[in-house]
């Protein structure tokens, strides 16, 4: 949406110089977005707080299980991406994100309905 309506002209970024030693030009940015700051005020700062640090270190957990080849591979066995998409063809694992996809919004909307009977 951001991309779209451009309500803000710049995001917020650091970039490494070429001559730096580990990171030659890099860039590491962020989009802060209505929708991402709406989740965090429905659900609230704790519990987003510890949905970004899961996925954190889930990501941390991950980059280094797929450094090891072997691990790799191991992986990809158990992985259900292909059986998914073998069973439902491409529009139907879309589909299947979109569902889930719902699911998750529905679960936030009643978080917060639940947050705010509590605050009543």
């Amino acid at each position: 949406m951001q991309r779209v309506i451009h309500f803000t002209a710049e995001l917020p970024f650091y970039a490494t110089r070429q001559v730096n030693k580990y990171f030659p030009s890099a860039k590491i940015s962020s989009e802060i977005t209505p929708e991402y700051m709406g989740v965090g005020y429905i659900t609230g700062p704790r519990i987003s707080g510890i949905l970004v640090a899961g996925g954190a270190i889930a990501g941390v957990i991950v980059a280094f299980l797929m450094a090891s080849d072997s691990i790799s591979r191991q992986l990809k066995k158990i992985s259900l991406e292909n059986w998914l998409t073998g069973a439902l063809g491409e529009n139907g694992y879309f589909l299947l994100g979109a569902v889930l996809f719902a699911l998750m919004g529905l679960v936030l909307y009643r978080t917060g309905i639940r947050r705010s009977k509590k605050l009543s």
